[in-house]
């Protein structure tokens, strides 16, 4: 049996071991975390039609750089259907002062998959956006009230008209097509 003086070095060393991969450990989740656990935080919020694709910790960009995350995704009992859902936006406080208050927000993709992000683009204001604030969201664009749908279909014909005369191999294109 080994002395009570060795018992309590190896208890020691023992402690120090574990105490130092603690610290290691600790260290390494700060690191691949972004090292953004310490920052002091801020809220903004932004209300949109529709959340398809969106989540919670989804990035948010400012004008293509990385300045933190969705926070929540959430229904409003808004009437207005342009603020039908609430978006939370959870940036890094450091960044408030490069958003102006008249920036707009954007739903955008990150890659072919569809992962979808918040990107903020800055405004023209002198005021910068609060802690709390609000950012716009621009209302959908009115493509399809714009469009004269009489001459839409007209147009659709006549292109369904070319194909189905390609298909049965009439003039030139049609039978170099079809041979």
């Amino acid at each position: 049996m080994p002395s009570p003086e060795k018992l309590r070095w190896a208890k020691l060393r023992i402690a120090i071991v574990a105490m130092s991969a603690i610290a290691v450990l600790s260290v390494l989740a700060y690191l691949l975390s972004g090292g953004t656990w310490l920052k002091a935080k801020a809220y903004l919020t932004t209300y949109i039609p529709d959340s398809t694709g969106l989540d919670p910790d989804a990035d948010v960009q400012l004008n293509g750089v990385k300045i933190g995350m969705v926070e929540s995704v959430r229904l409003t009992r808004a009437k207005d259907p342009n603020r039908v859902v609430e978006v939370r936006l959870k940036i890094e406080e450091e960044f408030l002062p490069y958003i102006p208050e008249d920036s707009i927000t954007t739903i955008d993709s990150a890659n072919l998959l569809g992962d979808k992000y918040i990107n903020i683009n800055m405004g023209r204001s002198p005021q910068p956006v609060r802690a709390g604030g609000e950012l716009r969201f621009p209302p959908p664009s009115s493509f399809m009230q714009n469009i004269d749908l009489r001459q839409f279909e007209a147009q659709l014909r006549t292109i369904d008209q070319i194909i189905q005369d390609i298909q049965a191999g009439k003039g030139p294109l049609g039978q170099f097509v079809m041979s």
